[in-house]
């Protein structure tokens, strides 16, 4: 269902903002399990963020237009936890 590579935009929720993720850029999935999705955020100084999967859908947007990007692949989560 999640595609490594897979862009993603940040909606403007408030827990977007309280943890630091900047509404309208693009985030990239990097890895996945079942619990949570960890994210490349393509923005200046926003380190890579995990994602419980409960909160994913209601604060990013799938960008359809663009195609999944293999070259994101992490070998494991993200270090930061999304709040």
């Amino acid at each position: 269902m999640f595609e490594i590579g897979a862009a993603y935009t940040i909606r403007k929720t408030d827990r977007n903002v309280k943890n630091g993720l900047p509404a309208g850029k693009t985030a990239r999935i990097t890895f996945v399990d079942p619990q949570a999705i960890s994210l490349y955020i393509d923005a200046h100084n926003v380190p890579d963020i995990k994602v419980p999967r409960p909160a994913f859908g209601f604060n990013f947007e799938e960008q359809r237009n663009r195609l999944a990007n293999a070259g994101y692949k992490a070998s494991q989560h993200a270090s930061r936890e999304y709040k």
